[in-house]
């Protein structure tokens, strides 16, 4: 009977920190993930991520990286200045949550 009590605590447990861990990732801002790459050069974040699905020449001597991921339901935009540092990010989200970082 202990044994099973202990056993019973023990799963309820597990439990509670696998909510906690899941529900953490719930707040995560999808927006954050590519906020972090204003200011990097382009090339780095294709070194991470691998090669853009589409890249297009911008007025500005820029280029606009796009991603499309997780089965098209998630695209990520990156845009760049004339030197080749990302100045600007965007993402479009079908689905809600799947927005997620890379590498």
């Amino acid at each position: 009977m202990l044994q099973l009590l202990f056993s019973i605590k023990i799963a309820a447990l597990i439990t509670v920190a696998t909510l906690g861990l899941v529900s953490c990732s719930l707040f995560i801002r999808e927006n954050a993930f590519g906020e972090s790459w204003t200011g990097k050069p382009a090339e780095q974040l294709i070194q991470q991520w691998g090669e853009p699905s589409q890249k297009n020449h911008q007025e500005n001597g820029g280029q606009e990286l796009i991603y499309n991921m997780f089965n098209n339901s998630c695209t990520y935009y990156f845009y760049t200045d004339t030197l080749g540092l990302i100045s600007r990010y965007k993402y479009h989200s079908e689905t809600w949550g799947t927005c997620k970082p890379i590498g």
